[in-house]
């Protein structure tokens, strides 16, 4: 066997592989079934696909011990862009189900695997080595079309995966009054590593028959990209293993089923309780829990806030921690607390959020404003 460096990679890639799913099986982390086994079986198509080039790239050698293994990886490409969309959808929504609908995410994949069987599979020993020898299976203006229309099917569901990604956290803000930074975290690395990857691999193809002289770099950069995503995925799933914040994918209601100055009414119940009670100042505090609070539905509660106080949940709820964080900030000349100390005793979980939130309201830092409140003060104490 006459290995490559691009053999080598690939071989090192699968292996990551093969542990990922190992770990995704095991039944500690698997808290979150549907979503992990969508996970295994997206590495496990990427898996296969690798294994494909991987036999390919040493055919002399496998085709001496058998030509059934080759091509049986060659369908599973068409499965990478769907079971990428359903798994990010099945983190993100409570109410996610495979359904008999989701049978057409797979058509593609179906066919090819059809024309695969038989065209090759079904072949006799004979006929499948010519075929291998002759590269008749896939021929180059067919390999050509393929990867184009992989490409235009992947491309096509990054864009679905955005567009849902960027409602799930608005949405997300309409229901939390804190975001997991683990979660965002995982979902940047998964949704813009793959994108990231899937443009490396795209630019590659490309190089590939514009520079054919420099075509065992551009193969080998091809498949260097996904061997860093699957990297950063393995140590971010080992690291972190977590269970996302899901929320329900039906719209929000309308605040029409009641009349405007009942609406305002609550509002000012809502705002009156915010500073009587200070929910607030629990870090993870929800729309749900606040609903049970004020004994009012949770669909109704969102949709008062956002309708007629123009902010979301999310908003709305670090206002007041704001408030609370300036009035802490202004009375500090005697304590001396730290900033930590203050975003914590407001309600915030981390500093980071903190310190955007503060300056979106008030223009400047936590440390400006702390700076400005103690000169005030010691201005007034001189006069």
């Amino acid at each position: 066997m006459d290995l490559k460096f691009v053999d080598i990679l690939n071989l090192i890639s699968m292996f990551q592989l093969f542990l990922f799913v190992i770990f995704l099986l095991n039944k500690e982390v698997n808290k979150n079934r549907l979503s992990n086994l969508l996970l295994v079986a997206f590495f496990i198509s990427q898996f296969l696909s690798i294994s494909n080039h991987f036999i390919l790239s040493q055919r002399n050698f496998f085709i001496e011990i058998t030509p059934h293994m080759f091509f049986l990886g060659t369908p599973f490409p068409w499965l990478w862009a769907p079971l990428f969309y359903l798994y990010v959808k099945s983190l993100l929504y409570s109410d996610f189900s495979l359904r008999k609908k989701d049978i057409i995410h797979s058509i593609p994949f179906i066919l090819f695997l059809l024309y695969d069987i038989f065209q090759f599979h079904i072949q006799s020993v004979e006929e499948k080595a010519c075929l291998i020898a002759n590269n008749r299976f896939l021929t180059l203006n067919l390999g050509l079309i393929i990867n184009l229309l992989i490409t235009l099917q992947i491309s096509a569901y990054l864009v679905f995966v955005f567009k849902m990604h960027y409602k799930y956290r608005k949405n997300l803000k309409n229901r939390q009054s804190s975001i997991d930074v683990h979660q965002s975290n995982w979902l940047q690395i998964f949704i813009f590593g793959y994108l990231i990857a899937f443009l490396i691999t795209d630019f590659c193809r490309i190089g590939l028959y514009t520079y054919k002289n420099l075509k065992d770099v551009f193969v080998f950069f091809s498949f260097f990209g996904f061997f860093i995503y699957f990297i950063l995925l393995f140590y971010k799933a080992i690291s972190n293993p977590l269970i996302f914040t899901k929320i329900e994918e039906k719209p929000e209601a309308k605040t029409h089923t009641i009349p405007k100055h009942e609406a305002y009414f609550l509002l000012k119940k809502i705002n009156d309780y915010m500073v009587q009670s200070e929910p607030f100042l629990n870090p993870v505090l929800s729309l749900k829990q606040l609903a049970t609070e004020l004994e009012t539905p949770e669909r109704l509660l969102s949709g008062v806030i956002n309708q007629y106080s123009n902010q979301n949940f999310y908003d709305f709820i670090n206002n007041f921690r704001i408030e609370k964080a300036k009035k802490l900030l202004a009375e500090d000349f005697l304590k001396k607390s730290t900033i930590q100390e203050i975003f914590y005793d407001s309600g915030f979980n981390s500093k980071s959020t903190f310190n955007l939130a503060f300056k979106k309201v008030t223009g400047i830092t936590p440390t400006e404003f702390k700076k400005n409140a103690t000169k005030g003060h010691t201005s007034a104490q001189k006069t």
